[in-house]
């Protein structure tokens, strides 16, 4: 019923100002009535990203360059009203994301499981890793990459003193 063309434009029109209102207002003018509901516009964002490669993919494609530096960390979120913790590796120089994953919990295994989706992007060239110290992280890095520098974060250093007080 509608192009291809016109659900990207409404999808990056949505994205664009998050505003369900704004978007059908946009397309009444054009059409004259109502184009989409809340429903059958959020369905088709989801197949739009459904459509998009994944991380590892575009890496693959793009082959970008590694400072060899790496910067790991986790942060709590809401999923679906539930806490879990977003793990990321990033390369400081580039800024770039190398690998993430979503976990129950900050775990040895979580961890382990981040390194794992990242290990043929960093196998080569490592130079450093810096972190919060969390002991099952701490633990990964020491295992896996014996002989690499791990400096914990100066924000989470002072962090932690401020917290001891």
């Amino acid at each position: 019923m509608y192009t291809i063309k016109l659900i990207e434009h409404v999808t990056f029109m949505y994205l664009r100002s998050m505003s369900f209102n704004q978007v059908n207002a946009i397309l009444r003018s054009f059409y004259e009535r109502n184009v989409f509901t809340k429903a059958v516009l959020l369905d088709h964002i989801e197949q739009m990203a459904d459509r998009i490669p994944d991380h590892q993919s575009i890496s693959c494609w793009l082959k970008p360059k590694r400072s060899g530096y790496y910067a790991v960390d986790g942060t709590w979120i809401k999923y679906c009203g539930e806490d879990r913790v977003l793990s990321i590796l990033f390369d400081v120089e580039t800024l770039d994301t190398v690998a993430y994953f979503v976990a129950e919990d900050e775990t040895k295994e979580a961890y382990t499981a981040l390194f794992n989706l990242a290990d043929t992007e960093i196998s080569v060239g490592k130079k450093g890793f810096f972190c919060d110290g969390d002991p099952g992280l701490l633990a990964v890095l020491q295992e896996r990459y014996k002989g690499v520098p791990i400096q914990v974060c100066v924000f989470h250093k002072y962090a932690r003193i401020g917290a001891e007080c």
